[in-house]
């Protein structure tokens, strides 16, 4: 789904630049999965809930672009 949905949000331009954004993240959120999982209890669920509660400001912020 996420390929089909990207295609309709992002012009052609900047598919790239968007796989590329969310790779570099995605991959920094793994890298930093260890560290966080050692925290004290209520800290890894806290930085959960703020990793989903970002991901889902930025998934309602999208806008569809329409092309003339």
């Amino acid at each position: 789904m996420v390929y089909v949905i990207v295609n309709e949000l992002f012009p052609t331009l900047y598919v790239a630049t968007a796989y590329g954004a969310c790779n570099i993240i995605g991959r920094a959120v793994g890298v930093s999965s260890p560290l966080t999982a050692r925290a004290p209890k209520p800290l890894p669920m806290v930085i959960l809930a703020v990793y989903s509660l970002i991901c889902g400001v930025l998934a309602l912020s999208l806008i569809k672009i329409t092309k003339p």
